[in-house]
């Protein structure tokens, strides 16, 4: 249990710098809003669209788990794959 919050904690804290990262790119450079939008804007706009993004999330979804359901005992046999795990 610990070790997953660790997991946790460690993909939260570079989600975070990877926005702060990019917000001071634009910030530093003074990167026009046309060209790269700041991640808070494109949060809004995600959030403002998100009822018109849902049906291809859905198919996005049910295309991944398509592909596991169908080639899952494959996927989970090949010796590469569970090597590079």
């Amino acid at each position: 249990m610990k070790s997953r919050l660790i997991t946790l904690a460690n993909a939260v804290a570079v989600f975070a710098a990877l926005l702060a990262i990019w917000q001071l790119i634009l910030w530093i450079f003074r990167v026009p809003p046309y060209m790269l939008p700041s991640p808070w804007a494109v949060a809004r706009a995600v959030g403002t669209r998100f009822p018109s993004l849902c049906p291809s999330l859905f198919q996005v979804l049910g295309g991944f788990s398509g592909v596991i359901l169908c080639r899952g005992e494959e996927l989970c046999n090949d010796r590469r794959l569970r090597s590079s795990l």
